[in-house]
């Protein structure tokens, strides 16, 4: 399975059928490096919301959890079988620690979250080593990292 800007997901270098080609957007999209990334493909950046708190907290004075800054990338206009199911992403940006703890989709009329967690310091980069993807609040799909490793540098 491959996903690349210009032929979109690919399995065995053919377009995917069924929930392939969701999987591999979300494994290649719904991620800190695409986030980064996006700007090669001539995606838009937008600040959304800054210090946003959990519903369940507004109007709470005592409020001391995380806060988030969100930050939506729109994919560039494309139309066609291979650009992206979702044609943006909300990334919810941990104001404490500068990590992305979120990121929101829509695939159709659905909702799905990607949260990022267990993230670790590796050869000076932060990686997440557990992705879990659900969709009205069920997992749908998981992803758990047991090693990075780093080519040459060049």
């Amino acid at each position: 399975m491959t996903w690349n800007s210009t032929g979109g997901a690919r399995v065995d270098g053919q377009r995917p059928a069924g929930d392939y080609r969701a999987i591999i957007e979300r494994l290649a999209l719904d991620s800190a490096d695409q986030f980064v990334l996006a700007q090669l493909r001539g995606a838009s950046y937008r600040t959304v919301a800054i210090n946003v708190i959990p519903s369940s907290a507004a109007g709470s004075d005592d409020y001391s959890g995380p806060t988030w800054d969100v930050v939506r990338i729109g994919e560039p206009d494309t139309s066609g079988p291979d650009s992206p199911l979702s044609k943006s992403r909300s990334f919810h940006i941990n104001t404490s620690t500068g990590l992305i703890d979120r990121c929101f989709s829509q695939e159709g009329s659905e909702t799905i979250v990607a949260e990022m967690t267990g993230w670790v310091d590796r050869f000076g980069e932060s990686v997440p080593t557990r992705i879990t993807w659900s969709r009205d609040g069920q997992p749908v799909m998981e992803l758990n990292l047991n090693g990075v490793a780093h080519g040459p540098k060049q």
